[in-house]
């Protein structure tokens, strides 16, 4: 799930619309947003959080099945949606 990486820096990245609103809505703090058009018609974006103890459990969490209520869900994936179409513009 995690790699030395990703802990050596820190930071936990993802690219998964749903787990990045996951995080977003358990209260893990958003680092950067990264854009790559790639140069095809499918832009990739690489969302990375504050990796702490409380985000690795939360991440844990998601790959678990865990619910959150729908309504803070459905706020983080249209806030992600937002930072995402306006970052860096």
């Amino acid at each position: 799930m995690t790699n030395a990486n990703q802990k050596k820096n820190n930071l936990f990245v993802a690219t998964d619309l749903y787990a990045v609103a996951f995080l977003k809505a358990t209260g893990s703090h958003i680092v950067d947003i990264i854009r790559d058009s790639g140069g095809n018609s499918r832009r990739k974006v690489t969302v990375k959080f504050l990796f702490t103890i409380e985000a690795e459990q939360r991440i844990l969490d998601f790959h678990n099945g865990e619910e959150i209520p729908a309504v803070r869900f459905a706020a983080a994936i249209d806030e992600i949606k937002s930072l995402i179409f306006n970052y860096g513009s």
